[in-house]
């Protein structure tokens, strides 16, 4: 087996030694035995995976220098980043140059104040109006100018015990961060920043409902920020919230735009029959091979592997992936069409009578085509586990290389 994306043994190949799509990019993760691809320009996709792995994480599908920050959030298993105070991320690169674009976030907001009832209100009336106070916290999702996110307001008057403490929506524009309190109920908020190119549009959606706000300007391309807000004002401002965060669970682009690889001609040990393992976080929206000088061919997926529904025999394969997800790697290799027996021999065991070794020696296990033994031959015991249907030696359920030659003895008698 050889692979595209990791140096392990002589024939892998890096990414860099292959011709890149003009809209991806290829990345070193850690050293300069491992590569992996994304589109040029990221995306923000992230999944439930820390957003800093630890070098010594392999096949992470996570981007080592995607997310920086000396503040990151905290890492919840298979849940997503759960912000608090001080907690920062931002992208190492601008995104959407392009323009037009629309981010769109998960968060479970179950760790905030709750929504306001339809019976409450989100107004006081203090005495004098400088003599209001309250504290505005939340995650804020930004790009450049613009934001979007949710979390609470808590607000006091400071001559009068009048109160609330509601969780809300947060919608920045410029200089502004304004505040919205609908009488919902739900924990996960959906959030959308939608860019039309002139027009930017903020959309929540709680709870079955949604609720947006839009204004007209013109954006241009910047990083995206993942902070905990924290703003007070007045002067008689509450304490935070002890335990107040919020969850991100996901983050992602729409439209989903896609990249294609292309490998350079495989190299191989000998003609057969491609076999292509992908790893990668997200199915390819297209897997394609080549078979020698033929046209590319959809490939279709069995057992985890990528081949072609006519399965031909060629000396030379080349791969194609379309994906707008990161590649982290390429595993590959070829079922030639024989039993993989180099070496075959039958000599008597010479302590007991009508005894005999059969010696095999295996370059690979095939099991469309597995090694054989004599009809009149009975397997008495094996120096391996195998199974035996009809004559035919089964090792395994799948295509296995042996590197060195495996030796498998089997004690036998006639029949």
């Amino acid at each position: 087996m050889a692979r595209i994306g990791r140096i392990i043994q002589s024939g892998d190949t890096l990414f860099a030694t292959h011709g890149l799509p003009a809209n991806a990019t290829r990345l070193v993760r850690y050293a300069s035995d491992d590569d992996y691809l994304r589109l040029a320009v990221p995306d923000v996709d992230c999944a439930a995976t820390p957003p800093q792995p630890p070098p010594s994480e392999r096949d992470s599908f996570t981007e080592p220098y995607r997310w920086l920050g000396s503040s990151p959030p905290t890492h919840e298993s298979n849940a997503g980043w759960r912000f608090r105070y001080k907690h920062h991320l931002y992208t190492s690169d601008t995104c959407y140059p392009w323009g037009a674009f629309t981010l769109r976030a998960y968060a479970d907001t179950s760790a905030l104040p709750p929504w306001r009832t339809p019976s409450q209100s989100a107004t006081l009336l203090c005495l004098l109006e400088d003599m209001l106070g309250s504290i505005t916290e939340g995650l804020l999702i930004e790009y450049g100018e613009v934001g979007i996110g949710v979390g609470y307001q808590h607000a006091r008057c400071c001559d009068n015990p009048q109160e609330y403490n509601f969780r809300c929506l947060l919608v920045k524009n410029g200089a502004v961060l304004e505040t919205a309190f609908p009488a919902a109920s739900g924990n996960t908020v959906a959030m959308e920043l939608d860019y039309t190119g002139n027009t930017v549009y903020w959309r929540f959606t709680v709870g079955g409902n949604t609720y947006e706000f839009s204004q007209y300007r013109t954006l241009t391309p910047a990083r995206i920020d993942l902070r905990w807000l924290r703003e007070t004002a007045g002067g008689c401002p509450p304490e935070p919230e002890t335990d107040a965060s919020v969850l991100l669970q996901q983050i992602t682009s729409l439209p989903e735009k896609t990249y294609r690889f292309e490998s350079n001609a495989l190299l191989l040990n000998e003609s057969g029959r491609l076999r292509a393992r992908i790893l990668t976080p997200a199915t390819p929206h297209k897997v394609q091979l080549k078979a020698g000088t033929g046209a590319w061919q959809d490939a279709i997926e069995t057992g985890g592997a990528y081949r072609l529904a006519s399965d031909p025999e060629a000396s030379e394969w080349r791969i194609a992936i379309e994906t707008a997800a990161l590649l982290e790697r390429i595993d590959y290799w070829t079922v030639p069409s024989g039993n993989g027996v180099l070496e075959y021999t039958l000599t008597p065991y010479l302590l007991l009578p009508n005894r005999y070794i059969a010696r095999y020696k295996l370059a690979y296990f095939n099991p469309d085509n597995p090694p054989t033994l004599p009809f009149n031959l009975r397997v008495l015991s094996a120096s391996d586990r195998i199974t035996i249907v009809q004559n035919r030696l089964l090792l395994s359920d799948q295509f296995e290389l042996y590197e060195p030659p495996r030796l498998l003895y089997l004690l036998c008698d006639s029949v």
